[in-house]
């Protein structure tokens, strides 16, 4: 059937999108009833919209129809694409709070945030060798993305509805400062960078405070995500998520 494939249960699809990253794909989460919302959006490069297009296509959409965006965290491969939506379509924009800056002052903040990685790498003592060539991938980065116009700020414990479904946003803060997880009435939990399959996600570098997020904020919002007994995790990459507290007890293993 149209649509078989992408399709995880009554009113809710994944589509897969490609990034130019290493990572690979990434995914993206539509909710197929009113409003019609899209969850992370994939990096602005030819190859992510067209795919866009083509898997809404096949599900009898365009991204005309889309009402709602949003966001699990403020990486260009999760919301390159919101801005583009957004002007082809109306929809909302709903990024979490303290991501807010990465999404809408976009530029600004990726180059703020590119020079405090100078900085501080320098500092640390890493070969200046290895910092230029991280900073040649930033400025390809950069590329991947475009300032948002959002309509509101995700805080900790807001209800949103996508579809018929009712997501209350969970603050994981680790990945970046803003990194939001969203846990359905269903038992689902959309977990972006927070939780992916046979991988540790970084601890972000540089957060709203100005200072790294660090690896013990991550490890307190691992044991949150732990607590919520979600039943099946959706992230932003790979496969599904089954088992949340060997996942965990996985990523402790790694730290």
């Amino acid at each position: 059937p149209i649509g078989a494939r992408m399709r995880l249960r009554e009113g809710l699809c994944r589509l897969d999108l490609p990034t130019r990253l290493p990572i690979g794909t990434v995914n993206a989460y539509l909710f197929t009833d009113e409003p019609l919302t899209i969850l992370d959006t994939g990096p602005k490069c030819p190859e992510a919209y067209d795919e866009l297009r083509r898997e809404l296509k096949e599900l009898g959409l365009t991204t005309a129809d889309i009402e709602q965006i949003v966001l699990t965290h403020g990486h260009v491969d999760h919301h390159g694409l919101a801005e583009t939506i957004r002007r082809e379509s109306g929809a909302k924009v709903l990024v979490p709070e303290g991501d807010r800056p990465m999404i809408e002052a976009y530029k600004e903040t990726f180059a703020e945030r590119t020079q405090m990685y100078r900085t501080e790498a320098l500092r640390g003592g890493a070969p200046p060798e290895t910092v230029e060539l991280v900073l040649e991938f930033f400025e390809y980065l950069v590329t991947l993305g475009e300032p948002a116009k959002v309509s509101a700020s995700i805080r900790d414990g807001d209800a949103i509805r996508a579809g018929r479904t009712v997501l209350k946003a969970v603050h994981t803060p680790g990945h970046s400062s803003g990194s939001t997880c969203y846990l359905s009435a269903e038992g689902e939990l959309f977990a972006g960078d927070t939780l992916l399959k046979d991988m540790t996600p970084n601890a972000a570098f540089g957060g709203a405070d100005r200072e790294s997020v660090g690896l013990a904020v991550f490890i307190g919002s691992l044991h949150r995500v732990r607590a919520l007994h979600a039943e099946r995790v959706h992230p932003g990459h790979r496969a599904a998520l089954e088992d949340v507290h060997a996942y965990v007890r996985f990523s402790l293993d790694q730290y």
